[in-house]
């Protein structure tokens, strides 16, 4: 099983969004759907996920139902585009790279990608990946010439 990650600790991010008693899958929702398509109740909730909600401080039973208490309309950005969580992905792979020769072909893989916007945090992992090769191979030539 993978998942995409995200920042220059790769933390995982999840498939699923449960906020009390929403169940939102991670990816593109129409704007006009509504929530409620989503709702599910606190029992259901801890069935899905395995957990125990709340169980020591309320009766789950009393719970409100979310969308009767706020409008349960969505706003702001819904999900992370697909080109950042891909540009994520390219960062950890950048991170991996041993070579230089392996370093240089991602690099021109994401090159030919041609993003609108490079995500500066992935330009970053390249500069110090790139930086840290070749300091790499540098030593190696020092130690090959020295012996």
């Amino acid at each position: 099983m993978t998942h995409a990650v995200i920042g220059p600790n790769e933390v995982h991010v999840p498939t699923h969004l449960f906020k009390c008693n929403l169940v939102v899958p991670n990816e593109p929702i129409d704007r006009n759907r509504p929530l409620t398509d989503f709702a599910v109740s606190i029992k259901d909730l801890e069935k899905r996920s395995g957990l125990k909600l709340f169980h020591q401080r309320i009766n789950v039973e009393d719970v409100p139902f979310l969308c009767n208490e706020t409008s349960c309309e969505l706003t702001g950005s819904e999900a992370v585009p697909p080109e950042t969580i891909e540009q994520f992905n390219y960062c950890r792979k950048v991170r991996r790279c041993v070579t230089l020769e392996q370093l240089q072909q991602l690099w021109t893989e994401i090159e030919n990608k041609q993003y609108k916007k490079l995500d500066n945090m992935l330009k970053s992992a390249y500069d110090k990946k790139l930086t840290e090769l070749n300091q790499k191979a540098t030593n190696m030539s020092i130690n090959q010439t020295n012996e």
